[in-house]
């Protein structure tokens, strides 16, 4: 009796341990499943990092460049980090951030395990030299030389510049624009929209680069090759329905947004 009672404990415990190998290989064939499927399927947290841009990048997620983004992963989970641009750009060296908003091609240097996609999101304003015609007479880059320029600390304004300046990185606009009103630096480099009047009136200006699109990046990974498909993807679709011209307004045309119609807009 003890024999059989034994036996029989002996063919249970067998067919326990098949049935617990066999789970074991189940679950692993449920995980290697699960990661063929494709991302999109899946809902996703992404990050993402830009300077504070007024209408453009606000720190609630609104903004034009922020309400594409989410129009474009309407599914997914997004985080907004929006601070200064060097904070934004630290992120996404440090793999704390899926997506960066408003770089330049010319930027690619400057970050780490990039990926472009095909389409930008916008072209930006030319980047201008700002002088004080009563210090300064100047009419071409080449003038520039030998002078000391200003710029904000957070831009690599540099490249467009000659190589032998005196640079003098600024903080604040205001401060920058006070130096050279008394002619204490001879030029600062900025957009034009960040001009007053009053100093529209004083200071005279010359264009450094023009036309250069604007985009947001992604990591060079898996993650960041499956979000920029899906923006590729997104863009003519938003761009076709209406969206993009209605999120734009005014500036629609200044996007230049003609080739999302084509493959590429680079």
């Amino acid at each position: 009796m003890i024999d059989k009672l034994i036996v029989c404990a002996k063919i249970k415990l067998t067919t326990l341990f098949k049935l617990i190998k066999n789970m074991h290989y189940i679950l692993r064939l449920f995980i290697y499943l699960l990661s063929m499927l494709p991302i999109n399927l899946i809902a996703m947290d992404i990050n993402i990092s830009a300077a504070h841009w007024p209408n453009y990048t606000e720190q609630d997620g609104k903004g034009i460049y922020l309400e594409l983004i989410s129009a474009v992963y309407p599914d997914d989970k997004l985080t907004f980090d929006i601070s200064s641009f060097a904070r934004a750009k630290r992120l996404f060296n440090q793999n704390k951030s899926d997506i960066l908003v408003g770089v330049y091609m010319d930027d690619k240097n400057e970050l780490k395990q990039v990926l472009y996609p095909k389409f930008h999101i916008d072209i930006d304003a030319p980047i201008i030299a700002i002088y004080n015609p009563l210090f300064n007479n100047i009419t071409t880059k080449d003038d520039i030389q030998f002078k000391t320029v200003s710029w904000y600390e957070e831009y690599s304004f540099n490249k467009y510049l000659p190589n032998n300046i005196t640079q003098y990185l600024f903080k604040d606009l205001d401060t920058a624009f006070s130096l050279l009103e008394k002619g204490r630096t001879d030029v600062v480099v900025d957009y034009r929209h960040n001009l007053k009047e009053k100093q529209l009136a004083i200071f005279k200006t010359i264009t450094l680069t023009s036309n250069k699109q604007l985009f947001i990046v992604f990591k060079d990974n898996k993650k960041g090759h499956e979000l920029s498909r899906q923006f590729e993807i997104a863009m003519p679709r938003l761009k076709s329905s209406g969206f993009l011209q209605e999120l734009y307004g005014a500036n629609y045309h200044l996007a230049k947004f003609r080739c999302i119609s084509s493959s590429n807009c680079q």
